[in-house]
């Protein structure tokens, strides 16, 4: 008889959009989502705004026990290419909770490295 794999993860990242208008039903949503999140003792990544849904999720889970982590340097590329290759690019600094990210840029004839820099410390 296979032995069963038991996979149960610890972390999960909610992005939502900033505006919800009217509809009640995406605020308790929310708010649900977060204490289901707490329920299970999973910690929450989120971006890190002070409104909008995320935040709804976040506080909810906050407020059960949840540990939050609020992210507020993001990753933007023009292209798909361009995230891919800024995501596949990253090193780890000698601090474990920050990573960092370098990509190379064509600027036609000439080539440049740039580098992000992620901070991962969590925040209570």
């Amino acid at each position: 008889m296979a032995a069963t794999l038991n996979r149960q993860f610890k972390n999960i990242c909610v992005l939502s959009g900033f505006n919800y208008g009217k509809h009640k039903e995406f605020v308790e949503a929310a708010i649900d989502l977060g204490r289901r999140i707490a329920e299970r003792k999973l910690h929450l990544v989120y971006r890190g705004g002070n409104r909008g849904l995320s935040k709804l999720v976040s506080e909810a889970a906050f407020v059960r026990g949840s540990q939050v982590l609020a992210k507020k340097i993001f990753i933007c590329a023009h292209t798909a290419n361009e995230l891919l290759d800024l995501l596949q690019a990253y090193r780890l600094e000698t601090n474990p909770m920050t990573l960092v990210l370098e990509s190379l840029i064509n600027d036609g004839n000439n080539s440049r490295s740039k580098k992000y820099k992620l901070d991962l410390t969590l925040r209570l």
